[in-house]
């Protein structure tokens, strides 16, 4: 019950005297991230993630441009190179010396690998795609077409390395590396032209000039010096420049032309990985074939050389070769480490700027080190080839080749300055990022993998133009007015992100509500910042947001046939909003009065918060409406989905349907702005992300309950929640906090399904005891992904004691194996319809459902082993000690109640924590003895390591580890007695917690009744008692215990004061002149009094009270000020049909529930059945093993031990989970660091 306080916003009603206020302590519920040296850290793990980011692209780059100029250099058609020779006191230079054949042929075979290496990692990751994802198999045209551009693309890079490069001079092969721009700038222009200003026109026509003119100005210039070559360099360019040729074209060219390429790019879209895999492995052999070409060129005998001396380029004997040939003297092994670079640098350019793309640091990691990589190439090989500096480990003695002079003007390397002008222009794009955080390959890149030889080129002609995402394009004054954007009905507006968050309340008490309260009006502060930057033209990342709270059975009755009144629990939510929103807000702004609404379902009541959100609560009243938690989330999604979208076009239904959000809640829920964006983040991504969640933290009081659930719930998403996210879907977003896509629930078979009654004893388990996992369940089989993101903090209230935790877990442990059991069941189906759940995840969830059955045995194994170890106690002197408790235990679950069983529970959860703690000191006793190979010893050291490794790389949750303690001792109490009770109690389907007991029928007010009292509110029990204040005639008047109202009577007149926060009671209002003289604020809506002229004749008769009966919660504004609204008929009309054909009240049918009791039980019984013989073969299969092992034995490698073959396939088994889970959790743990450095915002990139 919510408790009167001298509260500042009464301050009017107090006495003169009455100022020492009574001010609500309000934590702001900041996560530890929130905390100043938290972001401090995080903006410095920022900047060093640009600068590695940096120098990984600039240096990954810059190592394979320069390896691939050494390994081009060897093969050229003269053989003549200058190689480094260490003399007696220092390094010099020899004059240029022939290379051997078998040299040439070796680096020709170095470089056809570095080609096929990254077209070999596309061809896999696409099959991999495409068999645990699936997508359409293109078109012979979809392939083709795109194969014909890569395929010339592939034409002149074959050109590029096999003859011109080997030709020309290393610095010359760095500058024309800028040549290969021509078609990108050339399709750029024709796709802005009309779109864009003249002068960027004009830019384009310019460069596609100047870089024809400087074609052929280099042919002029070399015509005379490198014979054919000279003439094979524009074609090569061009040819070159043909690659991601798609990322040039728009979707709706201005140019006919164009319109027929165009349409290839939604195939490509579509079947893109099936395709890639296609012209992957027909570049691999297109590249082979023009090094035949190339190589043929040079002369007929040299392509004969190439498989006649290949045994020979790969055995070759250096001692016998002279030293100042290219071959290094220590091993032919360093004589790969051109390739080892060039493959180790072109790759980690890649992933460095991939990784920047990702998280927001674009324009200084990606667009910076982009055009740095020729001007610090060309520096790095002019200002170090007077060294010797590449006779080291990795090159051996191989030397650059560059020419004497004057470098600028002698060797016209002018040319470069104006070339690398081109390329600044073509790729100006990469310094424009347009998708969002996080985004996938898909959206950062035209194809999925790079080049293996001019990577850099490639990095930025690859990097997406624009992204297929619409922008934010409308102003703020449209935003701010819904009626005007249905109005105009603009396309653009159906992209605006929607969020709509929905919280479902029940019997929280004030703490939880404040803590909902504060996360919303938190929210609505953001909205503002949101407005603000939306203003002044940044859309990234605005939404809008509006929240929805529905309360349960919010109505309560005070007699048999009496009238209703809005509950406690309501009551302390609207003195909350009344009271102790400034303490919330920490601004002393009072809030709008709000607006009351009547609904077919009960009633709503409407606030607009101090930033301009909305806050609609809506009370449920279970007479009108069907009440629980999974109806009322069939009635905000009907809502906002299906009332909210109904009058828009086909078209933009399925758009808004896209970028409308579900925020579910639970009422207790504590979250930040950042988390929800963080989840917004994760849809975007994809638009099969169904549902995604966020890293649940439970709070409450502190104890033992609440401490093995801290770390319960932190291996729960540091290892299982992170290993599925990985691995395929999260199985379950848990409804306390987790945003679903609106376009996914409207899908088919999903809220059809859900809003299903249970006509089944399993259904009662599966779709009423876990709601949320039932819910997930349908997404999954409908195609649908379910994500979770650990970036995304979420605080909850856990149960604080034994009662109520069991009681929750008896809830949640049946539910969850029925929906996996369920999932798995029909597997191959799922796997067919969804492509991110394989045949590998499914064997991964069958391994955790097998282990969770042969759990409670295993455990009891482990204690029996445990206790015949450390106290030397005789097998089975230890089974029978441990076999007797649960053996009773079982008994007492079969026979008693569940306060009983929950009592036992407690009792032996209490022995065994004590035993537990003697068995850990056995144990670590034995590891002393024994040594850390030992067999127990060994794997208890893997687990604590894993757990120790998890909660590093948790750094802001390290403190859960503390508590693993505590999660040692009681794991007999949570992983045998708590599943013992769980299954006995399947027939038990009530929510178990939250509950509050029933007022008790008035037996002396029934005697009344048959002695002839006629008026019901005659049998309604006063008493009253006069309160020692100094305010006299004050009393407080108890209606049967359920609605405390403090009243200060003056003449005969009951006047409530505006102070009671326990309950709203229902006051009958006579039809007279009193009630006509109420002010009235306009048309539907009034404003009415709750003091009523004469109490006495308010309570005449049965007749006069249910006839002249008015919802005092609307009608009085004394309790809530506010306006009262009409409902739109539309709106009324859309409940009343959703309530008739989906909602309506459940009807109590004692033969129906007798039935479905008695299917309860039956399935029970069966289930109980099965568990108990498996886990009694498996312990008893075990038990004899270990008994005979003398016999039957697996020999451990140390300390000449044996072990029993079943218990030894149990430890892999555990140890092989723990290691998926482990190598889950460090993948997943690094896309949580890039998604928390994108959300990091700085402000210099």
């Amino acid at each position: 019950m919510a408790e009167n306080r001298n509260d500042r916003s009464d301050v009017e009603n107090l006495s003169p005297w009455d100022l020492f206020l009574d001010e609500p302590y309000i934590d702001n519920g900041k996560s530890p991230e929130d905390a100043l040296w938290c972001k401090i850290l995080l903006k410095i793990l920022k900047i060093l993630a640009c600068i590695l980011a940096l120098c990984g692209l600039l240096g990954g780059a810059i190592l394979a441009k320069l390896s691939l100029l050494i390994m081009a250099s060897r093969i050229g058609n003269n053989g003549i190179v200058s190689t480094c020779v260490k003399t007696s006191s220092y390094e010099n230079l020899v004059d240029p010396i022939p290379v051997p054949e078998e040299e040439r042929v070796y680096w020709s075979w170095l470089i056809l690998i570095a080609f096929s290496l990254p077209e070999l990692l596309t061809i896999f990751r696409s099959l991999r795609i495409f068999h645990y994802k699936g997508q359409e198999i293109p078109s012979i045209g979809d392939v083709i077409v795109p194969c014909t551009f890569e395929l010339i693309y592939v034409t002149g890079q074959a050109l590029f390395v096999f003859s011109l490069l080997p030709t020309i001079d290393s610095v010359q092969g760095v500058i024309l590396c800028t040549s290969v721009y021509f078609i990108p700038t050339l399709l750029g222009s024709f796709s802005e032209y009309g779109r864009r200003g003249w002068y960027i026109h004009t830019l384009n026509i310019a460069s596609i000039l100047l870089q024809l003119g400087l074609y052929l100005v280099w042919v002029i210039i070399h015509r005379h010096t490198y014979g054919y070559v000279t003439w094979l360099f524009p074609l090569a360019a061009i040819m070159t420049s043909f690659g991601n040729i798609f990322n040039f074209i728009d979707d709706r060219p201005n140019w006919r032309f164009l319109e027929g390429l165009a349409r290839f790019k939604p195939n490509l879209l579509k079947s893109g990985y099936v395709s890639y895999a296609i012209i992957s492995s027909t570049k691999i052999v297109w590249f082979f074939c023009m090094m035949l070409f190339c190589t043929w060129l040079d002369g007929v005998e040299n392509v004969w050389r190439l498989f006649t001396k290949f045994d020979d380029a790969f055995t070759f004997d250096v001692e016998d070769k002279s030293p100042y040939i290219g071959l290094t003297q220590n091993s032919l092994n360093i004589f790969l480490s051109p390739l080892f670079l060039q493959v180790i640098g072109s790759t980690v350019c890649y992933w460095c700027g991939k990784f920047a793309c990702k998280i927001y640091i674009q324009r200084f990691s990606f667009a910076l080190p982009i055009v740095l990589v020729v001007p610090v190439s060309l520096a790095t090989l002019v200002f170090t080839h007077h060294f010797c500096i590449y006779n080291n480990p990795f090159f051996g003695d191989l030397k650059f080749v560059i020419p004497p002079g004057d470098y600028f003007l002698d060797n016209h390397y002018w040319i470069w300055c104006l070339w690398y002008l081109t390329q600044l222009w073509a790729t100006a794009h990469i310094w424009n990022p347009k998708v969002e955080k996080l985004a996938k390959t898909e959206k950062l890149f035209n194809s999925p993998m790079y080049s293996g030889l001019l990577v850099d080129q490639s990095a930025a002609l690859n990097r997406k133009r624009e992204s297929d995402a619409n922008t934010l394009l409308e102003p703020i004054e449209v935003m701010d007015n819904e009626a005007e954007v249905e109005a105009a009905a603009p396309v653009e507006s159906d992209y605006v992100q929607r969020i709509y968050a929905c919280a479902t309340m029940w019997h929280e008490t004030r703490t939880e509500m404040v803590e909902l309260l504060k996360s919303i009006f938190k929210m609505d502060k953001d909205q503002a910042k949101r407005r603000l930057f939306l203003a002044q033209g940044n859309s990234r990342g605005y939404y809008k947001y509006e929240t929805h709270i529905f309360f349960d059975d919010a109505f309560e009755t005070l007699s048999v046939n009496g009238p209703s009144v809005v509950n406690s629990f309501v009551s302390t939510f609207v003195d909350i909003m009344k009271t102790e929103i400034r303490f919330i807000t920490g601004v002393d702004v009072p809030l709008t009065p709000p607006i009351k609404f009547e609904t077919p379902y009960g009633g709503r009541i409407e606030w607009t918060l101090p930033h301009g959100t909305k806050l609609l609560l809506h009370l449920k009243d279970k007479t009108k409406i069907r009440h629980k938690k999974r109806w009322s989330q069939c009635m905000y999604m009907y809502y906002l989905l299906g009332y909210m979208l109904k009058d828009l076009t086909p078209n933009r239904r399925e758009i808004r349907s896209r970028n409308t959000y579900i925020l579910a809640l639970d009422g207790d829920v504590c979250f930040q702005p950042i988390a929800v964006e963080r989840l917004v983040d994760f849809m975007k991504r994809s638009p099969k992300l169904g549902a995604a969640c966020g890293r649940i933290h439970p709070t409450g009081e502190p104890g033992p309950i609440l401490w093995y659930q801290k770390f319960e719930y932190a291996i729960g998403h540091w290892l299982q929640k992170s290993t599925e996210h990985t691995l395929g879907c999260v199985l379950c977003s848990p409804g306390c906090f987790s945003l679903f896509r609106g376009h996914a629930l409207m899908s088919p078979n999903i809220l059809s399904k859900y809003t299903q009654m249970s006509s089944k004893p399993l259904h009662y388990i599966q779709y009423d005891q876990g709601e949320d996992r039932w819910l997930c369940t349908l997404l999954l089989q409908q195609g649908y992904k379910v994500d979770y993101s650990a970036a995304s903090d979420a605080y909850t209230h856990a149960p604080e004691n034994f009662d109520e935790f069991y009681n929750q877990r008896r809830r949640w442990v049946p539910s969850t194996t029925a929906n996996i059991m369920d999932l798995l069941a029909d597997y191959s189906k799922t796997i067919s319809v969804n492509s991110d759940i394989s045949f590998p995840y499914i064997f991964y969830q069958s391994l955790l459902m097998f282990g969770t059955i042969m759990g409670p045995g295993t455990i009891f194994l482990v204690i029996v082993g445990a206790l015949h170890r450390v106290f030397h106690v005789n097998m089975w002197l230890s089974f029978f000690c441990n076999l007797t408790p649960i053996v009773v235990y079982i008994i007492v679950c079969y026979f008693c109640k569940s306060k009983t069983q929950i009592l036992f529970a407690k009792l032996l959860s209490i022995i065994y924590a004590l035993v537990m703690v003697t068995v850990f000191v056995g144990i670590s006793l034995i590891v002393v003895e024994e040594g850390i190979f030992a067999p127990s010893s060994f794997f208890l050291i893997l687990v604590s390591l894993v757990f120790i490794v998890a909660a590093i790389m948790h750094p802001l949750e390290f403190d859960c580890l503390i508590y693993g303690l505590v999660y040692c001792i009681t794991i007999p109490s949570m992983y045998l007695f708590l599943i013992i009770f769980s299954i006995f109690n399947l027939d038990n389907v009530s929510w178990g917690t939250r509950e509050t007991e029933k007022p008790k029928e008035n037996t002396n007010s029934g005697a009344e009744n048959s002695t002839g009292g006629s008026n019901p509110v005659t049998r309604q029990r006063y008493s009253i008692s006069e309160r020692g204040s100094s305010r006299s005639g004050c009393f407080e008047l108890s209606i049967r215990g359920l609605c405390d109202i403090v009243c200060c009577p003056k003449s005969n007149e009951i006047r409530p004061n505006n102070r009671s926060t326990n309950a709203f009671l229902n006051v009958p209002v006579q039809n007279d002149e009193n009630q006509q003289n109420q002010p009235e604020m306009d048309g539907t809506q009034t404003e009415v009094s709750c003091d009523q002229p004469n109490v006495s004749n308010s309570l005449e008769g049965a007749n006069s009270i249910e006839q002249d009966y008015v919802i005092c919660w609307i009608d009085c504004t004394t309790v809530i000020p506010g306006r009262v609204g009409s409902l739109p008929d539309e709106e009324s009309q859309f409940w009343r049909e959703l309530i008739d054909k989906y909602l309506k009240p459940i009807e109590a049918d004692s033969e129906k529930e007798k039935q479905m009791k008695a299917g309860l039980i039956q399935l029970r019984n069966k289930i109980v059945f099965n568990f108990l013989m498996i886990n009694a073969i498996f312990i008893l299969l075990v038990f004899i093993l270990e008994l005979n092992k003398h016999d039957l034995n697996i020999r451990w490698p140390y300390h000449h031990l044996t072990l029993e073959p079943i218990g030894t396939l149990f430890v892999l088994f555990f140890g092989l989970i723990l290691l998926i889970q482990f190598c889950g959790m460090l993948i997943h743990r690094t896309g949580t660091l890039a998604h928390i450095l994108a959300s990091t915002e700085t402000s210099f990139w």
